[in-house]
C-alpha cells in the first residue's frame, strides 16, 4: 500500500521548527531566495534533524511536508547517481565546483536523515508518494 508523505507525518508524530537565516549569497540560485533552520521532531525519535532548508522567494515558510519532499528528493538524487561526477553530469552543471558543492550538501542531508530516521524508515520515507 502506497504511503503519502501526509500519512508518515501523522504516522511519526513529525513536528518543524524553522528559523530564517541569512542566506549565503553563493548558494542562492536566484535572486531573493530565503534560507531557514530547520528541526524535525517526533515523541518517537531522541533526537531531531537538522537541516538547513532553501525556497524560492514566492514559498511561503517551510511545511513539514515541504522539507520531507526536499530530503527525499536530494537523497533520492545522491542515490541514483553514483558519484559526484555522475551527479554533476546529470543535473547540468557547468561549474564542477558549484555541482560538487550541492552533492555534498545533498549527501550530507541524506546522512543525517538515515541517522535521525534509522536506515528502515529512511526507506520508508523515501517511498512515499504526493496525495
Amino acid at each position: 500500500m502506497e504511503q503519502t508523505f501526509e500519512d508518515f507525518i501523522e504516522k511519526y508524530l513529525l513536528q518543524i521548527k524553522f528559523k530564517e537565516v541569512e542566506t549565503d549569497p553563493e548558494k542562492a540560485w536566484v535572486p531573493g531566495v530565503r534560507t531557514y533552520k530547520v528541526k524535525v521532531k517526533s515523541p518517537g525519535f531522541d533526537k531531531s534533524l537538522k537541516i538547513e532548508f532553501r525556497c524560492g522567494p514566492d514559498a511561503g515558510e517551510p511545511t513539514i511536508e515541504g522539507v520531507l519532499q526536499c530530503v527525499q528528493s536530494d537523497s533520492g538524487a545522491t542515490e541514483y547517481c553514483s558519484d559526484k561526477w555522475g551527479f554533476i553530469k546529470e543535473f547540468g552543471y557547468d561549474d564542477p565546483q558549484e555541482g560538487e558543492r550541492v552533492y555534498l550538501a545533498c549527501l550530507e542531508q541524506r546522512e543525517k536523515a538515515i541517522r535521525y530516521f534509522g536506515y528502515v524508515v529512511f526507506e520508508e520515507l523515501m517511498s512515499c508518494t504526493e496525495m
